[in-house]
């Protein structure tokens, strides 16, 4: 491992460049994290990927993310940490793909399945989460929540469902806002 500074000591010259880059770019910041969190799982290399993720954490906890864009604002009080963005939206996600597995122990067949569900969206607040987050595959649409009553599942064993997200923005390759559509 090479490191410029005592920050980054423990870790490669890529890690620290994709960090650095990561840190002005909430799309890479994104793309960065899901990688950095799949990893953490791999038992032969979870180490090195664990000391890469706690400098990553660091860095973006200190960038503020204002509507979906890097901010050079110090402020707290109408921007969150670009670390607490991706949180976010592990939590989000995470909590639907949750909801989804309890559904399919839901006494009952497809309907009653279907219908677990969009109680379970309802219940767990997915329908308006407090701030607006990027979808992970899709990182320049953020999202404000799910509709609870769109919920389609599939006859299938693992009853695989449909989830319509609000949307909140939609960013262009430039940071400004594109029209919703």
């Amino acid at each position: 491992p090479v490191g410029g500074t005592n920050a980054t000591a423990g870790v490669s010259s890529l890690s620290a460049f994709l960090i650095d880059r990561a840190s002005r770019n909430v799309e890479l910041a994104n793309f960065l994290f899901s990688f950095l969190r799949v990893e953490l799982d791999n038992p032969i290399y979870e180490v090195r990927y664990r000391e890469v993720f706690g400098l990553f954490q660091v860095k973006l906890s200190s960038v503020r993310v204002k509507n979906g864009c890097i901010t050079q604002s110090k402020d707290t009080a109408d921007t969150l940490s670009l670390w607490e963005v991706l949180t976010q939206q592990e939590k989000f996600i995470s909590g639907i793909m949750d909801c989804q597995r309890d559904s399919l122990s839901a006494r009952g067949k497809k309907d009653a399945k279907e219908s677990h569900l969009r109680e379970a969206l309802e219940s767990g607040g997915f329908h308006n989460i407090p701030h607006a987050v990027p979808l992970p595959s899709a990182p320049h649409i953020f999202v404000k929540g799910v509709n609870p009553k769109s919920v389609k599942m599939f006859k299938s064993a693992l009853y695989p469902a449909v989830v319509d997200f609000i949307v909140d923005r939609v960013k262009t390759a430039d940071g400004r806002d594109a029209k919703h559509f």
